[in-house]
């Protein structure tokens, strides 16, 4: 849930729809959804925030719990246990979550999400938002990008700023390694080719939704082959006056005076 604005997103949707009028039968009435939101979480400072809204906003108090836990282990925390051990009707109808990270799936989106449907929480008719996402690759040539990915193989330069004790990690390793930076000074010189998508929640024929995602295997590997053209620089020019003579490294035959 991190500090809340997912929340906030989903009190705002359920006062959305509330707003609408329901016509039945050629009588038209209001539709009033009670939601009941419970915000995970396992980051303690967040959770200490999360506290905070729900005693002190009034859209949270009566309407959003808060649970202290690592989704993927529910069973462990009293109020995600209580709904595991109740009937269907009282599992979770929609799963909302922020776990995408800049490549996709790199912040552990797969695998959170496959635990909750694994603990048994989710309905069979449950949704998921974000529904699927695809990650994508491309290169990209960067001298910045370069220099600085280079430069991490000697950092740190103060053996106090590093738990590791300043051991210098290597130019190998430093450019092997995956950054999160936001590219100004770089060139991308093929489209994204896609490399995974994932779908929530997994669906199996004949198996309980639970049950669907078993045995899933998470691990993922994707090869691609961008053909890059390369491209040569020439000039065309001629001497002066009326000679002849032409300055020029074209080789094509359709460039001329």
């Amino acid at each position: 849930a991190g500090r809340g604005p997912l929340v906030n997103a989903s009190l705002m949707a359920v006062k959305n729809v509330n707003k609408k009028k329901s016509v039945v039968g050629g009588t038209t009435s209001n539709i009033t959804i009670k939601p009941h939101v419970i915000a995970v979480e396992k980051n303690p400072s967040a959770v200490l925030f999360l506290n905070s809204l729900k005693n002190n906003h009034p859209d949270w108090n009566g309407t959003t719990s808060v649970a202290e836990c690592d989704m993927r282990s529910a069973e462990e925390h009293p109020l995600l246990s209580a709904i595991l051990k109740g009937d269907c009707a009282g599992k979770v109808d929609i799963v909302v979550s922020e776990l995408l990270g800049s490549f996709g799936d790199n912040e552990l989106s797969p695998e959170c999400l496959d635990g909750v449907q694994r603990s048994g929480l989710m309905k069979e008719s449950c949704i998921s938002i974000p529904q699927s996402y695809t990650s994508y690759l491309a290169p990209v040539t960067s001298a910045r990008l370069r220099l600085e990915a280079q430069t991490q193989a000697f950092m740190p330069l103060d053996g106090t700023e590093s738990p590791a004790g300043g051991k210098v990690c290597g130019t190998l390793q430093a450019m092997e390694t995956p950054y999160v930076v936001r590219a100004h000074a770089a060139s991308q010189l093929h489209k994204e080719l896609p490399c995974w998508e994932f779908s929530h929640p997994v669906k199996k024929e004949n198996a309980k939704i639970e049950d669907a995602v078993k045995d899933i295997d998470n691990e993922r590997r994707a090869q691609k082959i961008f053909k890059i053209d390369g491209s040569k620089g020439a000039f065309f020019g001629s001497g002066y006056g009326n000679c002849n003579e032409t300055l020029s490294t074209v080789t094509s035959k359709n460039i001329g005076m």
